[in-house]
């Protein structure tokens, strides 16, 4: 099965389930990450997981590929691709 957009990409790498993901060399997309419950996401003022208002700013890619790093996720960058692009930049495919 196959996962696309930011948002849902970020939840499925986050428990592990990803087994292959395509990004653009070009997304660049900032977010944060929760100081509580470690939860990465798109900006907001509170955590979607813990509701905590401890977050801190990071690159939503650079901490994609670390999550998709320690789930030997294969991780693969791409030249800009117009089918990509509409689907938000990035795309996987589930482990299960």
């Amino acid at each position: 099965m196959g996962v696309t957009g930011v948002n849902d990409i970020i939840d499925y790498a986050e428990s592990g389930r990803l087994d292959s993901v395509i990004i653009q060399k070009t997304l660049n997309i900032s977010g944060v990450r929760c100081r509580k419950c470690n939860h990465l996401q798109i900006q907001s003022n509170n955590c979607e997981k813990c509701n905590s208002d401890n977050l801190y700013n990071v690159g939503i890619v650079n901490e994609l590929v670390e999550l998709l790093t320690q789930s030997s996720a294969e991780i693969e960058f791409c030249e800009q691709i117009a089918e990509l692009k509409e689907l938000g930049g990035i795309a996987g495919l589930l482990r299960y």
